[in-house]
């Protein structure tokens, strides 16, 4: 019987681990993409929160001497809606020092992989009537 040489193809056993290999790379791409998806679907939520944070801030900087707790915000983000569950809620209060007053905003809601979110902001501002 005559030796064996490199011309006679692949043997089974090379095909087989050379398509495993290829497909564990494949899957492993996809799946880094599919993260990074994610990633930038939650960067995008929390900016809109932010935003929406924001402009209650100022809404409630606008107002002189609005105190308490309110269940809603008072200004207008159309894209909260987007965010699954959002729940807003602002706290005005005084601030230590007399003439001050703290504007706390905070927003809750539920990502798109069904885990928890939150932002909250606090600002001091001029206003509190002591």
């Amino acid at each position: 019987m005559p030796p064996r040489t490199n011309a006679e193809g692949y043997s089974l056993l090379e095909l087989t681990t050379a398509i495993a290999l290829m497909v564990t790379v494949f899957f492993g791409a996809i799946q880094v993409f599919h993260s990074g998806v994610d990633t930038v679907k939650a960067v995008h939520e929390r900016e809109i929160a932010l935003r929406a944070a924001r402009n209650e801030i100022e809404t409630r900087r606008a107002q002189p001497q609005s105190e308490g707790v309110a269940l809603s915000f008072l200004s207008v983000t159309p894209e909260l809606a987007r965010l699954a569950r959002a729940e807003a809620v602002v706290d005005v209060g005084p601030s230590p020092v007399a003439s001050l007053k703290t504007i706390a905003a905070r927003i809750e809601w539920r990502t798109q992989n069904g885990r928890k979110a939150h932002v909250e902001l606090t600002a001091v501002v001029p206003g509190g009537g002591r």
